[in-house]
Parts: structure tokens; C-alpha cells; sequence
């Protein structure tokens, strides 16, 4: 690897390794103290001891915000969701409550009160997937599990970026921890008690060799058009840096927005059709 690859991998790493300590979620890591972590379901004993024959010092009501009272170290043989206990500070009370009654992640949106909650479970085939919960006056609406297609992940709410028919775009964003390692994002469209996915678009970087970057151009974007999404897709191949050998593929499709739905089926290949 030549002086300006290696500087071009050094800066992505040293970019990527900061986003992903704040901002992303990741099921294998531990759990260090003051870390904040949610009430996953309603009325959580918590123990005394670090087993259920303990006296319950309080129950712990949905989405109530626990603090991490002892470190935990990663520990990759342990599913997020198990049996096991975790010290925890609840409102000045010190105890003990499974994992499988915390979330990694709340998100609310705020007009209708309506509460989502994340937590990290094992799919059939011992990958991790993303469950999500919904909310609404405290009463259980939707639960999905969304797939997760790297190790790490952050959720968060987009506005409607300028079309009918949606509240709200749900965006699961996916953490590339190495090159040539798929990232990237999920559109899902939301409105209350309803969830679909709409498009995943992947981000990979190879070094400096290879690169792959995918995105939704929205109506309010500089670039949009009125009741449309655009999909571009540019993938570069870099042969020689010195020459400036360069081969790029660009794909663009322009999808009509009806009633809540892309027109046609969100595909990005043509061998797909």
C-alpha cells in the first residue's frame, strides 16, 4: 500500500472508529458503569442478588431509564437477551435485573407519544437482528425484528422529507468495522402501528482501491423532484493512483412516490427486473 492509500485508510479508520464508540450499538460489546440502558417490557423485578430466589427491591415500569452500576466485560459466548444479571442503579436503588429486559435504544416521536424500543436478539441462524417494539399509551402495537447486516448498528426518525402518506422514515444505520465490509442503510416507512421497509443501500470502502456509495435523493434535496425519490449508486474501481486509472460505474433510477409506496419496486440492478 503506497504513502497516500495508507493516509486514506488511516483517516477512514480513525473517522469510522470515532463514530462508531458514540454513536453505534453493538450487541457483543459489555456494558461500563453509568452506561443508560431502557425498561425493554413493563413491571422488571429487580433483585437484590444476582438470581430470581433474591428479594425484589423494586419493579421497574416500560422504558424506565436504568444506569449500569458494575462493568461488565465483553463477553461474546453471552447473548444480549439472556438469563444473565446485570448490576444496575435505578433511581438511587442499587440491584440486579436480566438482560433480556433491556434496550439498547428509545426513540420517540413526540406528536404521538408513540415509544420504540431496540433490543439485540439472535435470529435462527445465530445472527443477530435488531427487535423492535411499538408502543402506543403504554399498550404493545407492532414488534419487528429488522436485520442487521453488520455487527453494529444506530436507529434513528427522518422527517418526511417532503412526501404524502408518511409520518416519519425509520433509519437503521449499519457500521462497516473493516474495509470491504458492507455499511450502510435501511429506510423503513413508518406511521403509527405500521412499519415497511423501503430501500437498503450499502456504503463499502476498500483502501482507497475500491469503493461502492448508494443514496436516496429525496424531494426536498437540492437535487429532488417533486413526489419522487431518486436512487444513485457510483461505484469506483482505482487501478493505478499514480495514473489516475480510475474505472466508475454511475446508476440512477428515478422511483415515483405513491400513496406511501416507491413506484416501481425498489430494485438498484436491471438483472433484478
Amino acid at each position: 500500500m503506497n504513502a497516500i492509500s495508507y493516509l486514506s485508510f488511516l483517516i477512514f479508520t480513525i473517522t469510522t472508529s470515532f463514530c462508531f464508540s458514540q454513536d453505534y450499538l453493538n450487541p457483543y460489546e459489555g456494558f461500563a458503569k453509568g452506561d443508560t440502558v431502557y425498561a425493554y417490557s413493563d413491571n422488571i423485578p429487580m433483585y437484590s442478588g444476582p438470581n430470581t430466589m433474591s428479594k425484589v427491591v423494586t419493579e421497574i415500569r416500560l422504558n424506565q431509564v436504568i444506569t449500569i452500576a458494575s462493568e461488565r466485560e465483553q463477553d461474546f459466548s453471552i447473548e444480549y437477551n439472556s438469563n444473565e444479571f446485570i448490576h444496575v442503579n435505578f433511581k438511587g436503588k442499587k440491584g440486579f435485573i436480566q438482560r433480556k429486559h433491556l434496550a439498547a435504544k428509545q426513540l420517540i416521536y413526540a406528536p404521538s407519544k408513540t415509544l420504540m424500543l431496540f433490543q439485540f436478539a439472535l435470529n435462527s441462524d445465530h445472527q443477530y437482528e435488531l427487535h423492535y417494539s411499538e408502543y402506543s399509551s403504554n399498550a404493545l402495537v407492532l414488534t419487528m425484528a429488522l436485520p442487521m447486516f453488520s455487527n453494529a448498528c444506530n436507529v434513528y426518525l427522518e422527517d418526511t422529507h417532503g412526501l404524502d402518506s408518511v409520518i416519519a422514515f425509520l433509519v437503521v444505520d449499519h457500521f462497516a468495522e473493516a474495509c470491504g465490509v458492507n455499511g450502510g442503510l435501511d429506510y423503513y416507512v413508518w406511521n403509527p402501528g405500521e412499519l415497511s421497509e423501503m430501500a437498503t443501500l450499502f456504503e463499502v470502502g476498500d483502501g482507497g482501491i475500491y469503493s461502492l456509495n448508494e443514496r436516496l435523493i429525496f424531494p426536498t434535496d437540492p437535487e429532488g423532484l417533486a413526489d419522487k425519490v431518486i436512487f444513485e449508486s457510483i461505484e469506483e474501481n482505482v487501478y493505478d493512483e499514480e495514473t489516475e486509472w480510475v474505472s466508475a460505474l454511475n446508476t440512477r433510477r428515478v422511483y415515483q412516490w405513491v400513496y406511501g409506496n416507491l413506484y416501481p419496486e425498489f430494485k438498484k440492478s436491471f438483472e433484478e427486473e
